[in-house]
């Protein structure tokens, strides 16, 4: 029965998974590890229809899980349920994701009165993660995260976590067999959040002392989201030299985030960006990171917006043809790398470059070659494929070509 429990569960399919733990719960069965196959199914299926903005989509389902949550929490309240402090750190969670404020508070203080046995450092983590989604003050969530190191079984971690900490040798892990991760992470995220940029690298230092390498990459994504774009940059290179593996949307905000920097005004600044998106690319990659089709075309689209930099209208025709013939090869060998990991553009970058290349010069050779290799790769032209062509063709001022775009 209690697989048939976590089955469903992980299939998502409540119906069977609550009727089944109501069978086993009328049974008087052994439930412990049940509540925590229902309790992760609930935190992670809601953080996921959140994270693909389906939240609103399907109120029976959201109706259902709140239902499973309830009596969890109930089941709990009155003995029927032990404890399990990971679970308990699942219906946390939950309760973020849902906004259960009320619900969350009122389950948080009862763990917290309850024996040791009933919280950890994950479920101290939760609680410290729902409160910082509130109005909670920084001192306030400050003094829990001391609590909880004070309070959970977590031998010299305090001390190893303290600024002032002395670690033998940095590049080796420091034998701490109970380190509160999820601790560390909710407080460094707590002071993110509340502008306290300066304890919450303290915090990324301290566990890059004791652990040189982090496996978890959710102890440097919240940057990418909270800091300004140099100090995410600088973050994201700190995660992959520690063989972290961001997510490809991780390293694919911070692409848009620095394309949406670049300043066609100021020639050297937007060299810099490219340059930087280049690395940050060459940094993911080493890091296991996947390369994504979004973020290849983010590339191309900047490569190919340095047409547009400040001084290039003012250049010769011919000029500006040898810049055109410059910037087409520094495309095509980016291309060349990027299909060595399997990622490919999307047609947006070739709507780019016809529209930033072969305005310059050789107008029909360039389109023709663009739509050519989008063709190649099973991309299909779209309407804006034909703008962008009017548009280079008039850029060009080749009357005949401009016909054909219209045609």
């Amino acid at each position: 029965m209690q697989q048939q429990i976590t089955s469903a569960s992980r299939d998502y399919d409540f119906d069977a998974a609550i009727a089944g733990y109501r069978a086993i719960k009328k049974k008087q069965l052994i439930i412990i590890p049940v509540m925590n196959d229902l309790t992760r199914t609930l935190s992670h299926w809601t953080k996921l229809q959140l994270t693909l903005q389906k939240d609103r989509r399907d109120q029976e389902t959201k109706e259902k899980l709140q239902t499973i949550a309830n009596e969890l929490v109930k089941d709990h309240y009155n003995g029927t349920l032990g404890p399990h402090s990971t679970a308990s750190a699942h219906l946390l969670n939950y309760f973020t994701a849902t906004q259960s404020w009320d619900a969350g508070l009122k389950y948080w203080k009862w763990l917290e009165a309850k024996e040791d046995e009933y919280v950890s450092a994950e479920t101290y983590g939760a609680a410290i993660e729902m409160l910082a989604a509130q109005d909670a003050k920084l001192e306030d969530l400050e003094a829990l995260y001391e609590q909880g190191l004070a309070r959970l079984p977590v031998g010299f971690a305090a001390y190893h976590f303290s600024p002032a900490a002395i670690v033998p040798d940095r590049e080796r892990y420091t034998p701490l067999p109970e380190l509160p991760e999820h601790l560390l992470r909710a407080i460094m995220g707590a002071r993110l959040m509340r502008g306290d940029a300066q304890n919450a690298y303290l915090a990324l230092d301290s566990m890059l002392r004791v652990r040189p390498v982090i496996s978890k990459h959710t102890f440097f994504t919240p940057y990418q989201r909270e800091r300004p774009v140099p100090e995410a940059y600088t973050v994201l290179a700190m995660a992959c030299k520690s063989g972290t593996a961001l997510p490809s949307n991780t390293y694919r905000s911070l692409l848009s985030s620095l394309r949406n920097n670049v300043d066609i005004a100021n020639p050297r600044r937007y060299v810099l960006t490219v340059r930087a998106m280049l690395s940050a690319t060459y940094l993911h990659i080493g890091g296991g990171g996947k390369l994504t089709r979004n973020a290849v075309t983010e590339i191309v689209i900047v490569l190919a917006g340095l047409l547009r930099i400040k001084g290039v209208l003012s250049m010769s025709p011919e000029e500006k043809q040898e810049l055109g013939e410059i910037v087409q090869d520094l495309i095509r060998r980016t291309l060349e790398l990027t299909a060595r990991f399997n990622a490919f553009p999307t047609i947006a970058a070739y709507n780019s470059i016809i529209t930033h290349i072969a305005g310059l010069g050789n107008a029909e050779k360039t389109i023709t070659a663009a739509v050519k290799d989008a063709l190649a790769l099973g991309l299909m032209p779209t309407i804006v494929t034909r703008r962008s062509i009017i548009v280079a063709a008039g850029t060009s001022k080749d009357s005949d070509l401009v016909k054909q775009g219209f045609t």
